[in-house]
């Protein structure tokens, strides 16, 4: 187990990770017969863009985006997810995961969603379909 030292703050959000392969769309003859879907629809790519800390497109962005958000001093991701999970099999486990991910042309999403705010997450969660879009807590 790691036991951090230094500044600890109490954090009012929770942390996710949407991988995205293709975003549905509104056809034209659903939104006819339901034209607020395509608002609705509209404002939730646009909340997950606005809440977007970070994104990541290709297996070299994301060694780069997780060696850097892990203290900085890692050659690789592959480096920094073995200490962060104090386990080499996990790290590697996680690894694999995401450039699986990246290799279907996934694009990662980090969002960082307020407590307040648990209904995005819950819509976030219905989306998912397990084929264009997933959706999971944690942040590497």
């Amino acid at each position: 187990m790691k036991i951090r030292q230094g500044f600890v703050t109490n954090s009012s959000s929770s942390s996710f990770v949407l991988a995205v392969k293709q975003l549905p769309e509104v056809d034209e003859e659903v939104a006819k017969s339901h034209p607020v879907l395509k608002y609705v629809y509209k404002m939730v790519i646009d909340t997950i863009e606005g809440k977007s800390d970070d994104v990541v497109r290709t297996l070299a962005e994301y060694d780069k985006f997780i060696s850097g958000k892990v203290y900085g001093r890692y050659a690789t991701a592959l480096d920094a997810l073995i200490y962060e999970y104090d386990d080499e099999e996990g790290g590697k486990k996680l690894y694999a995961e995401r450039a699986a991910v990246f290799n279907k042309g996934y694009t990662l999403y980090y969002l960082d969603i307020e407590y307040s705010d648990e209904s995005l997450a819950d819509m976030l969660r219905a989306m998912s379909d397990g084929e264009n879009i997933l959706f999971e807590e944690g942040y590497l």
